[in-house]
């Protein structure tokens, strides 16, 4: 079975070091592994066999870069994304509707994490790529009936090149795990939500009403866990910590945050008790 090594918690890695003990793995070469733990957000490596994962591990925390490593086989995956655009935050439940306008209670008793992220999005618009203009059909065929051979296949000059437009735009993104037997992975996106539920609180702009939804969340689910997007939001400290370069990275953190929301006090103990 494949073993994963995840960081005991997210602090900043010293990337020469940790890359070149990450590397002593047989299919990690250095390169890979520098790009691992520069893109690190709590799993450093995945897919290694067991000899491997429980050695590299040892070397790293005697390096004082705190790890521990799990059979991938026994990690916690949360269920497949479920995009979210109507929901109430009620004293009992988070009620979701779907597209039938069904209702979907969720108890906050089941509710164990509440991520935030701001997310950038990049967009390509537009552009050429400066291909040579042939005549047109209509073109050739008119010379043709004229008795002009040849003349409609002269190609026309070529077309300079147009850059493409890239844009980039940012979105607020909340995500809600809860396990069994109300297993769920509902994301919301800050301006495709239906904020209607907050009633006289209703805000004018989306940036005010999710603020309003998240503390709703954390209230009522006051159990759950809130990773580094959550408290950076609700404090207004240190805003980069929201910032997250792509989606990606920002479900890899969440994945990491659920092995140690189900492993407990017991997440840096795990590679012992493999032995």
């Amino acid at each position: 079975m494949p073993y994963a090594i995840l960081l005991n918690e997210l602090k900043p890695l010293d990337l020469q070091k940790t890359a070149a003990i990450l590397a002593k793995a047989e299919d990690i070469i250095y390169a890979d592994a520098t790009r691992s733990v520069r893109n690190c957000c709590g799993v450093l490596a995945m897919g290694l066999p067991f000899d491997e994962a429980k050695s590299i591990s040892d070397e790293l925390n005697r390096e004082g870069i705190g790890v521990f490593y799990m059979d991938q086989s026994q990690m916690y995956y949360p269920e497949p994304t479920v995009h979210v655009n109507n929901a109430d935050c009620l004293e009992q439940c988070f009620d979701v509707q779907d597209m039938y306008g069904r209702s979907h209670p969720l108890l906050w008793a089941n509710t164990i994490l509440i991520s935030l992220g701001r997310v950038v999005e990049r967009k390509e618009r537009g552009g050429s790529g400066g291909l040579t203009a042939g005549p047109s059909l209509g073109t050739v065929i008119t010379h043709s009936l004229m008795g002009i051979p040849g003349r409609g296949m002269v190609p026309r000059p070529s077309m300079p090149p147009t850059p493409r437009k890239i844009t980039e735009e940012e979105h607020l993104i909340l995500d809600i795990f809860s396990e069994v037997p109300q297993k769920k992975h509902y994301r919301i996106q800050q301006k495709a939500f239906n904020y209607d539920y907050l009633g006289h609180r209703l805000k004018s702009s989306s940036a005010e009403n999710i603020r309003l939804l998240v503390e709703d969340l954390v209230g009522y689910a006051k159990q759950a866990y809130g990773n580094r997007g959550i408290n950076a939001f609700l404090s207004g400290k240190e805003p980069e910590k929201m910032h997250y370069n792509d989606l990606d990275h920002f479900d890899k953190e969440n994945l990491w945050l659920l092995q140690l929301i189900h492993l407990g006090p017991s997440a840096s103990e795990e590679g012992k008790s493999e032995e």
